[in-house]
Formats: C-alpha cells, structure tokens, sequence
C-alpha cells in the first residue's frame, strides 16, 4: 500500500474539539479549581464561540508503522478547511463551503460527508441537541442518536467523544492534561481551558495530537 496516501486518509479522517486548542509553549502548569459552573451555562457560553483556526502537531500509528506531520483547520459554523502537510508538503485537503465539500483526497462521497460531519461534530461538540443527559458522581454522560459526549464534573471538560454513523463506522476521542489557552487571564472560567492531548481511533488507526498554536473568535 502507498503510505503517503494511507497517511493522507487516515489523518484527515479525524480531528479534536475546540476546547483542545492551546500552545505547547506553556511549561508552567497552572491548577485549574473547581467552579460554580453548571451544565447549560457552559454550553451557553461555549456557543459564544463563532470560529476556530489552529495548527497540530500528530503522529499516526497502524500496525507496526509509525508517521508524523502537521495539520491546519479552520472552522466556522458553516465552513471548513482541513490541509494535512507531509514532511513540510501539503499531502491533502478537504473543504466544505455552506453544505458543499471539496476533496482532493481519494475517497468515496459517502465518506467525505462522514468526515467532514464528525469533524464538525468534534470541533463544536456542544452544539446538537441533547436526547438525554445522565448525571453521574464526577462525570456528565450527553446522549443523541449518534453521539456521546463524556464531560468532568469539576473541569467542566469533555473526556471523551464518540461519533458514530449509521453504518457503525466510530470515531472515538480521548482528551487529557487541561491548560489555560490565555494563562496571562487573572480570572479563568472552564471555557478558558482546553485538552492538551488528544488521542482519537479510527478503525485500525491510532493519532495523537497536540495543539501548536491557536486562534478562537468569540461573540
């Protein structure tokens, strides 16, 4: 099998949710307290977010081989450009402009439209509506046809992600280490932090991701 292009497809098949996004610049760690935060307050204050642009470092693994690169994202509400670059190279890219996708990765129809809606579902994970809502001890459990979204109690962050189409196709996301995406803020509320490290599987595929620099237009 060509490798540049299973890297390709496999990279562009997944991405992480915005509250991801931060700086690997940031060494000193910073405790993130509890609040007096509840569940629709954090989904109304997330949904005061408009766009989102940022670059990340991922690695890849499928069996025993092992590729590393970079990918661009930038996500409003209605568009998408997804470009993943290769040893410096721009190795593909998808685009979605008002419902209309553009892909100059070899994939059928079907599955483009799977990618680019679990993307936006990743990226924008708070907006769908909720089927139901289980409250746990330390966790919330947000459930549609589709959907769940795990999100910590205390950290007001998601956990992880599954999105699933009507085929069974999955793509599962786990987030872990939180940092504050603007640590220089004397006053940071749960919508000022994000995941560092993302692992997210598909199939047989395995990426890690992490957030290089990042941009987030707000209301």
């Amino acid at each position: 099998m060509n490798y540049l292009r299973l890297y390709q497809f496999s990279l562009l098949l997944i991405i992480i949710s915005p509250l991801i996004f931060g700086c690997s610049k940031h060494t000193t760690p910073i405790q993130l307290q509890s609040h007096d935060y509840n569940l629709k307050k954090l989904i109304d204050d997330l949904r005061s977010i408009n766009s989102i642009e940022a670059v990340l470092e991922v690695s890849y693994e499928k069996d025993d081989t092992s590729l590393g690169g970079d990918m661009y994202i930038k996500a409003d509400k209605n568009n998408m450009i997804v470009r993943v670059y290769y040893m410096g190279f721009l190795a593909g890219e998808i685009v979605e402009e008002n419902g209309t996708i553009k892909s100059k990765v070899k994939m059928s129809k079907k599955r483009a439209e799977f990618l680019i809606t679990s993307l936006r579902k990743s990226i924008f994970w708070w907006n769908f509506d909720f089927d139901e809502i289980i409250d746990f001890q330390e966790r919330y459990l947000l459930k549609s046809e589709g959907r769940e979204v795990v999100i910590d109690k205390k950290k007001m962050l998601p956990i992880s992600q599954r999105i699933t189409n009507d085929d069974g196709d999955a793509i599962d996301i786990n987030y872990s280490e939180p940092l504050p995406i603007e640590p220089e803020k004397e006053s940071l509320k749960p919508t000022d932090w994000y995941q560092s490290v993302v692992q997210i599987e598909y199939q047989k595929f395995r990426v890690n991701s992490k957030i290089t620099s990042l941009k987030v237009l707000r209301d």
